[in-house]
This record gives C-alpha cells, structure tokens and sequence, in this order.
C-alpha cells in the first residue's frame, strides 16, 4: 500500500495538529531516515515553528494542504478526539494512509464509518499505541530481551 521512495524517502508523513504528541512521536521518527516529517496545523506558524525545532522535512499551512501533498503518503492525526473522525474520513478520502491518536473516535459507530471507509479507499487506518514511549515498558522490554529470564514467551501486567 505504501508507495516507493518520496524525494528519496520511503514514507512521507504529515502530522496534523502540532501539540505535544506530535512532538513526542516526531522526536522518536527522526532516527527514522527513511521517514520524511512534515507538520500541517491551523495554525501556520505553529506548524512551521515545530518543522524548525524538530528538523522536519517541511510544513504546510492547513490541514487541507497536508491531505492535498502528492508527497504525503500517511496523515497522522494528532488534533484533539472531535477532530479525529472527520480528519481521518479526509485523509482517506485523499487517499492517505492513516495513524489516528488514541482515542480514535468519540463514538464506537465512529469506527465502523472509518472502517467501511477504508476499506472503500483501499488504505490503512492504525490507531496510535503510546505505550512504547512509557518507562515501565522501556524496561519491561530491557528485561524480557536481556536473556536473564529465558525464553520470555508472554508477559501480563
């Protein structure tokens, strides 16, 4: 689903809202190079504030221009949850691949509408899990791939 390279990038992709999510992920993307990051906002300085401070590969005025760029393959929607839903049906719509913030959508018929529409578009829609980023799950990962337990073949916390 994923298209080739994009100016010598593999995945090109806009974030829509420049908030401390945005942040988070982007700071985690950049050892990324084969993820060019682009930042879109209501706000155009915003998003060309957090292009400089995170060494993007770009900003765009509006969200409308994010989904317009032939050069984004994914739009990762991380607006506050009212604007998930219409953000996302969007972003399919323009043929993008979606990451939505948690929580995706206010309502659970709001999944099904993004499902359905996915499906028609023939793109993904992933749904953000931020548990990589916190401490317990650094080192829960540190501990099970240290070998000192054996063979870790599941883990409940």
């Amino acid at each position: 689903m994923i298209p080739g390279p994009v100016h010598g990038r593999d995945i090109a992709l806009a974030f829509l809202g420049c908030g401390r999510m945005a942040e988070r992920h982007s700071r985690v993307l950049r050892a990324s190079p084969q993820v060019a990051r682009y930042y879109a906002s209501r706000d155009a300085i915003r998003a060309r504030s957090m292009n400089a401070a995170l060494g993007g590969s770009g900003a765009l005025a509006s969200y409308d221009d994010a989904l317009a760029d032939e050069r984004i393959t994914c739009a990762v929607v991380v607006t506050p949850p009212a604007l998930h839903l219409e953000l996302v049906l969007d972003a399919l719509a323009a043929g993008k691949d979606v990451v939505v913030e948690k929580p995706a959508f206010l309502r659970s018929e709001d999944a099904d509408t993004v499902a359905a529409a996915a499906r028609a578009s023939g793109r993904l829609v992933l749904v953000a899990e931020n548990y990589h980023y916190k401490p317990l799950a650094t080192l829960l990962r540190e501990i099970t791939t240290s070998g000192e337990l054996g063979d870790v073949r599941f883990v409940h916390v």
